[in-house]
């Protein structure tokens, strides 16, 4: 009888530390969607700015010679913004994927897991 109680106990704690880390994992996703949320509005910002510019400079060229050079100027613009914007979305999961990663790693310490 006393075996069964034992028994008992570690299944208890078992299922307790269980709770604990998915409750661990659950918050990191939570915050690695919010991680996610914030780089993908700051790079629709930088895309928007990055736009603005190239159509402002397309549109400042009032002859066919700055015509000309405008229009490849203001693509290389719009190229540095889509990879600017991209490296900030890169950045950010990178750092939300690390965050449940070691969220999940904390979690399978707390059972024995691995």
């Amino acid at each position: 009888m006393r075996a069964g109680a034992e028994n008992a106990l570690r299944q208890a704690a078992t299922q307790k530390v269980d709770s604990v880390g998915l409750r661990l994992v659950q918050e990191a996703e939570q915050q690695a969607a919010s991680i996610r949320q914030e780089a993908q509005k700051a790079a629709d910002a930088v895309k928007q700015e990055g736009y603005r510019q190239a159509d402002s400079l397309t549109a400042r060229a009032t002859n066919p010679f700055l015509k000309a050079a405008a229009g490849p100027a203001a693509d290389a613009l719009r190229k540095q913004s889509d990879e600017k914007a991209a490296g900030i979305l890169g950045e950010a999961a990178k750092r939300a994927d690390g965050l449940v990663a070691e969220a999940r790693r904390k979690a399978g310490q707390g059972t024995g897991k691995n």
